[in-house]
């Protein structure tokens, strides 16, 4: 049985001209670079707080 409260959609796909696909693909390579480049840095930032204890650790160690 079909509820009433079911809508059905269609979507037609559109096609993209030479000159948009050119614009789309310079606009996501430039985004794609600054999204790496995020992720490097918190991906660094994040490595180093995680080592900063296992360094304070080795240091007191080293101490004894």
């Amino acid at each position: 049985m079909i509820s009433p409260f079911t809508t059905t959609l269609t979507r037609t796909k559109q096609r993209r001209t030479a000159g948009s696909q050119k614009l789309l693909r310079k606009y996501l390579r430039h985004e794609r670079l600054w999204s790496f480049a995020v992720e490097l840095f918190l991906f660094v930032l994040l490595a180093a707080i995680s080592a900063w204890p296992i360094i304070q650790a080795i240091e007191a160690l080293r101490m004894l």
